[in-house]
């Protein structure tokens, strides 16, 4: 595996020659910290075959800092500082003398990061230290754990290479460009008495383009100078390449630039199997053709006639096939028209039919990634509201298949009235599906509606019912569904309250009132009093994220939801979104029994209305607590709730954060970036024993998915840190290698004689993630008696 994704990665350079015209490398990189004898480690180079960055440290301390990186320039410059001149010293370091009063500073370049070291002297020194950060190219945000991400305001689209051969397009990709755009991470500031490690708080602020750095001046108190303030910039992994051999039905996983990977997990599907069973991306672009128009590129295919009174056809290819059925709306000959307008998020997937029940009434066709959507638009209230509105479809059935409702094999002849999803089944027992029924209207206003199943004439019919009492509170256009799809996959909704007068009982039911899972927009999180009565929604948001390797070491995720209806009419400052777990009792399906099944612990910032995006993608930042949630054999169940709902506040109006859902073209995804954690084939010392004043090899042999550099550690105790052997070591790597078996060298001292030593061997990869220790032993003769064998580049005896 480690030859291939080093083939991968050889590959992907030769690509990058190709874009590197288009690109400003930078190196700013992995930092490692201080060696196991407290030396620098050396820094090495990029060793991922990725793409790099620059980092221009200016001759005099006053003037900015540039960092360049994709054809955008960063710019970071020190305010209220001295013109200390620029030293390069000999190992690479550089180093401003009374760049503040009483404060030196050093800047240590790594493969991935800038290390910037604000040297406290003595007393006297600056209260606080202050950056202006360039805004006009970059925005930055806290992640909730007090580390900073700076992210490039331009959208990034551009079409992906795939370790197929081929390339991900860049409209398909447009939707990761939120993930894209993140560039650098300044993680939490700290500060240490230098020689030691216990951390002092110094505190982050934003100010429009500035960024203040407060050291904890009671904490400095306790302290002995010299103290040291840690501000760091680290270059966030990029991803380079699509890798075709990780996809699954909901996930593309991507390899980057540093050589670990992102994984884009969906609610639903994104991927469907072809013929030859190999994972191929969902495009449903709708295909003319003389009768109409067609797509087979998804899980199902599926047929839009020329005018919307002729035969519309769905056909289940998921995994071993389906039903294949028509429908036949019972309306006028109208002619489709495809939807080619950008501005439509369905644009190229949808034909409309207008007028096709009337005046004003339109039937809409989508070629969804997971279904296929039948909508009814209502554009303008009907004029006679006397009675429930009909809306009537002719059903044809292929010979065999059966209707399924109410969890019963319909008998073909009973008029049937149900509000629950009919199955349609093949003598095999695979199953399709007509999804649950909704109308919905232009604000948040939805309610589940019934259908009606007959036989009339021989012909089988299906008649969407709608209220009389809904249609005439709407506000318009209305929109009611007939979802067609082939499988029941993981369902996002909510699960609310909406009867009772207090708050605390609204909050604290067990039991909700309803679900909302079967809109195809959104879906949302609301916490709202609508005198006399409190209205609780919670967001439910299930992931299967067993994509992952399982040796997988997560180091971020992003929760990525593109907002739709965002309002508060309480702004108090609890009208937020946050991510939370949910544990109910199915992925697959929402009941009111699940309503309770949310946590009350934060597994993200808090992201206030405020900041909450309407047509656009809201990048949640899961925090440590939310990472730990993240299955790698399973389903990720995640939530929204908003504030008032999140710290038990009784709201005074009414706050609504709705986001797209997985039937919607904007479909729900987690980022999750990870590295493979590398593997202990086995390792040996030799010889064994050795003689006095002699060495010991460590041979290492070692595996790494992902093709990652290592470095070896043989540690005197098993626990490592950080990279580093916390209780000291026999012997450690200098530089990451690829050489497999590793080979590092113990030269034994005078108090080894006569001595059995315990040691346990690490590998550490370039992406900082380390195996467990694999114990072992050496012994040294008390005197020479044998020959000694050394291990440096080959075999010889000494």
């Amino acid at each position: 595996m480690k030859k291939n994704i080093n083939n991968q990665i050889d590959r992907l350079s030769a690509r990058t020659l190709i874009l590197g015209a288009l690109l400003l490398v930078v190196i700013v990189g992995y930092f490692v910290g201080r060696g196991e004898d407290g030396a620098k480690e050396d820094r090495g180079n990029n060793m991922s075959g990725g793409v790099v960055m620059t980092i221009d440290s200016p001759e005099n301390y006053q003037e900015p800092m540039i960092i360049k990186t994709f054809g955008q320039m960063l710019q970071i410059s020190p305010l209220g500082a001295m013109a200390a001149e620029r030293e390069d010293l000999p190992d690479g370091t550089i180093f401003y003398r009374e760049a503040y009063p009483n404060t030196d500073v050093e800047q240590i370049k790594y493969p991935n990061k800038l290390k910037e070291s604000l040297i406290l002297k003595s007393a006297n020194h600056p209260d606080s230290f202050e950056y202006r950060i360039d805004t006009q190219n970059f925005s930055w945000e806290f992640d909730g754990e007090g580390n900073i991400i700076i992210s490039r305001k331009n959208e990034l689209a551009e079409s992906m290479p795939s370790s197929d051969g081929g390339n991900i397009s860049a409209k398909r990709m447009k939707q990761y460009s939120q993930d894209q755009s993140k560039s650098f991470k300044i993680p939490k500031p700290f500060m240490v008495e230098q020689g030691r490690n216990e951390k002092g708080k110094v505190s982050a602020e934003i100010i429009g383009d500035r960024l203040i750095l407060t050291p904890d001046k009671e904490w400095i108190k306790n302290h002995n100078y010299p103290i040291v303030v840690d501000p760091t910039v680290e270059k966030l992994p990029r991803i380079v390449e699509e890798v075709a051999e990780k996809r699954s039905y909901n996930s593309l996983t991507f390899l980057n630039d540093d050589g670990s990977y992102t994984t884009m997990a969906h609610v639903g599907h994104i991927n469907y199997k072809e013929e030859g069973g190999e994972f191929q991306i969902v495009d449903t672009t709708l295909i003319e053709t003389g009768e109409g128009w067609k797509q087979d590129r998804a899980s199902y295919k599926s047929k839009f006639p020329r005018y919307a009174d002729e035969w519309m056809e769905f056909e289940n290819m998921y995994e071993s096939g389906g039903a294949a059925f028509s429908m036949k709306p019972l309306a006028s000959h109208t002619e489709g028209q495809l939807i080619r307008d950008e501005s439509d998020e369905w644009h190229d997937k949808k034909v409309v039919y207008k007028d096709a029940f009337g005046d004003g009434n339109d039937l809409e066709l989508i070629a969804g990634n997971i279904a296929m959507f039948k909508y009814v638009k209502l554009n303008q209230k009907p004029a006679n509201l006397s009675q429930d509105m009909e809306f009537n479809f002719e059903l044809e059935l292929k010979p065999g298949e059966k209707l399924i409702i109410n969890n019963k094999e319909w008998n073909g002849a009973d008029e049937i009235i149900t509000s629950e999803q009919i199955g349609i089944t093949i003598a095999n027992g695979n199953t399709s599906y007509l999804r649950k029924f909704t109308v919905w209207d232009n604000q948040d206003k939805s309610e589940s509606i019934s259908i009606k199943i007959s036989k009339q004439n021989g012909k089988i019919y299906f008649t969407k019912i709608l209220p009389k009492e809904f249609l005439a509170s709407a506000d318009y256009p209305v929109y009611t569904d007939a979802s067609v799809s082939y499988y029941t996959g993981a369902v996002d909704g909510s699960v609310y309250t909406n009867t009772y007068t207090s708050w605390a009982t609204a909050r604290g039911a067990a039991t909700g009132d309803g679900v909302s899972n079967t809109r195809t927009d959104r879906e949302y999180a609301r916490s709202e009093f609508a005198d006399p009565v409190y209205e609780i929604f919670r967001l439910f948001l299930p992931f299967n994220s067993s994509a992952l390797d399982d040796g997988a070491t997560i180091s971020s995720a992003i929760l990525n939801l593109y907002g739709g209806y965002i309002r508060t009419a309480d702004n108090d400052g609890n009208d937020y979104s946050v991510v939370v777990q949910t544990s109910q009792a199915s992925p697959s399906a929402l009941t009111t029994a699940d309503y309770d099944q949310v946590g009350s612990t934060a597994g993200s910032a808090t992201y206030d209305t405020s900041v909450l995006v309407e047509g656009g993608w809201n990048a949640l930042i899961l925090n440590t607590t939310g990472l730990s949630w993240i299955s790698k054999t399973g389903y990720t169940l995640l939530g929204i709730r908003e504030g008032h709902d999140m710290i038990n506040d009784p709201p005074t109006g009414k706050i609504t954060h709705e986001y797209a859902i997985s039937e919607s073209a904007y479909d729900p995804y987690l980022s999750i970036t990870y590295n493979v954690t590398p593997t202990a084939t086995t390792v040996t010392d030799t010889p064994d024993p050795t003689n006095p004043g002699r060495s010991v090899s460590f041979i290492y042999d070692w595996n790494d998915d992902a093709g990652d550099y290592i470095k070896i550690k043989i540690c005197k105790t098993n626990s490592l840190t950080n990279q580093n052997c916390d209780g000291g070591y026999w012997a450690s790597s200098t530089d990451f290698t690829t050489a497999d078996p590793a080979v590092v060298v113990y030269d034994v001292v005078g108090d080894d004689a006569g001595q059995t030593r315990d040691y346990w061997a690490f590998a550490c990869d370039n992406s900082g993630a380390c195996t467990t220790g694999t114990p072992g032993t050496f012994s040294v003769n008390a005197q020479s008696t044998v020959p000694n064998i050394k291990v440096r580049g080959g075999l010889r005896v000494r």
